[in-house]
C-alpha cells in the first residue's frame, strides 16, 4: 500500500511539473503532460519505494530431555523383603516403591544394604 501511494504521489508531482512547464496553447499539451507526468514519476517513484522487511524468523526451543530412572533391583522374595526390613530400619525416610532415601545432604540415594 505504501508503495503504490508513494508512486501515485510522485506522479501526480511529476504531472504537477510538467504541465505547469507547458504550453496551454495546443488541446494535447495537457494529455502529454499528464501521460509524460505519469511515466516520468512511475519511474521516479519506484526508486524510492522500500522492500518489504523479511519474514520473521522462528526459533523453536529443543525438547527437554527424558530421564530414566532404573527399575528397583529384582530380588527373590525372601531376601527383598530382608533388604526392606534393613533399608527402613537404617533410614528414617526410606521409600521401598522407589528403594531410595532422602540423605541428610537433601540428595535422594538408593539404599545399598547387604541383602
Amino acid at each position: 500500500m505504501k508503495r503504490i501511494l508513494s508512486l501515485a504521489l510522485a506522479g501526480a508531482l511529476a504531472t504537477g511539473a510538467i504541465a505547469t512547464f507547458a504550453t496551454p496553447a495546443a488541446a494535447d499539451g495537457w494529455a502529454g503532460a499528464f501521460v509524460g507526468g505519469t511515466v516520468l514519476g512511475l519511474a521516479l517513484g519506484t526508486g524510492f519505494a522500500s522492500p518489504p522487511p523479511p519474514p520473521p524468523v522462528y526459533y523453536y526451543a529443543p525438547p527437554p530431555p527424558v530421564v530414566y530412572y532404573a527399575p528397583p533391583p529384582a530380588y527373590p522374595h525372601y531376601a527383598y523383603a530382608d533388604h526392606l526390613a534393613w533399608c527402613r530400619a537404617h533410614y528414617p525416610g526410606y521409600d521401598p516403591h522407589t528403594d531410595t532415601f532422602l540423605g541428610a545432604d537433601g540428595i535422594v540415594y538408593r539404599c545399598v544394604g547387604p541383602y
